[in-house]
């Protein structure tokens, strides 16, 4: 690691009074970014980023619970992650990567709601 501190490399932030960890958005040149779009089956709201391919799915699910309000209208929803069709669930998948299942190097995941 060079001398950057670590807030340069990586972001914080505060849900639901417990901090997460979002790595640094990878630059659009950037050969291994992939990008990731999150939107709801039930709106028309949707939302970009980009990650590396070599970040674990767990990270979306961090990033995707700052969208809660945006995407799905509500701070407090509980959610899956799902992509592809048919739709694959990545809730059991949380330890691959983005290349790992295929997510790279752009796809489509629905914040799907659960009841």
């Amino acid at each position: 690691m060079n001398k950057d501190s670590i807030t340069d490399i990586i972001g914080k932030m505060t849900v639901d009074n417990t901090q997460i960890i979002i790595p640094k958005e990878p630059d659009i040149n950037n050969p291994d970014a992939c990008k990731i779009k999150f939107a709801s089956p039930k709106s028309d709201k949707s939302i970009e980023r980009r990650f590396l391919k070599t970040d674990k799915i767990y990270v979306l699910y961090n990033y995707a619970q700052t969208l809660r309000k945006e995407i799905l209208g509500n701070n407090n929803a509980q959610f899956d992650l799902m992509y592809g069709y048919p739709p694959i669930n990545l809730g059991n998948l949380k330890n691959k990567t983005l290349y790992d299942e295929g997510l790279s190097p752009f796809s489509l995941l629905h914040m799907v709601e659960k009841k």
